[in-house]
């Protein structure tokens, strides 16, 4: 089910896109954050990283143009600390 809604919210961000492009007569682009509040690298329930990535593998054929960037917000605190290394 919740690939489902994945799959689903990129429906609804590709409508949205198109018509903005539409409506306003330029293109319009669909950055995509994910709030990443709670989640735990090690040792967390796996279910919503494997319900992210199969939803990308069905969506990124059928929607190219919004396989843009992703915005990770609040990042766990390993990830933060190799991310200010780089």
């Amino acid at each position: 089910q919740l690939v489902d809604f994945f799959v689903y919210c990129k429906e609804v961000h590709c409508l949205v896109a198109n018509d903005l492009s539409v409506q306003q007569g330029r293109l319009v682009s669909v950055i995509a954050a994910n709030d990443l509040t709670g989640v735990k690298l090690i040792g967390g329930d796996a279910s919503f990283r494997s319900a992210l990535s199969a939803a990308s593998k069905t969506t990124s054929p059928l929607y190219p143009t919004l396989s843009g960037p992703t915005l990770l917000l609040n990042l766990p605190p390993l990830l933060g600390a190799l991310v200010k290394l780089f």
